[in-house]
């Protein structure tokens, strides 16, 4: 069994929740997601494929994990469906 390699989707910001408050690297949550949806709005594929990077437990006042679920809704209305990342791989994977 060969071993795949999966790393998240850069261009998005979605990784920039690991910084808490203070941090020279913070990005309030509500930030991050409206930079995602404004990526997703000006790349011509949208996230379609993307794979977004979230933290639990970076010690932030004000964690970004609350909004995934608001994020997945506004997604979802605009068609986006979503998969676990074992289906994208097989759903990318050509043979």
């Amino acid at each position: 069994m060969g071993v795949t390699l999966i790393n998240f989707t850069p261009g998005s910001g979605s990784n920039r929740d690991y910084a808490p408050e203070g941090d020279r690297q913070f990005v309030p949550s509500r930030t991050i997601y409206n930079d995602i949806l404004a990526h997703e709005e000006k790349d011509p594929h949208g996230l379609n494929g993307f794979i977004l990077l979230l933290h639990l437990g970076s010690g932030r006042k004000e964690p970004f994990h609350p909004r995934l679920g608001p994020l997945c809704d506004e997604l979802a209305k605009r068609g986006y469906e979503f998969v676990r990342v074992d289906q994208l791989c097989i759903l990318g994977h050509s043979d």
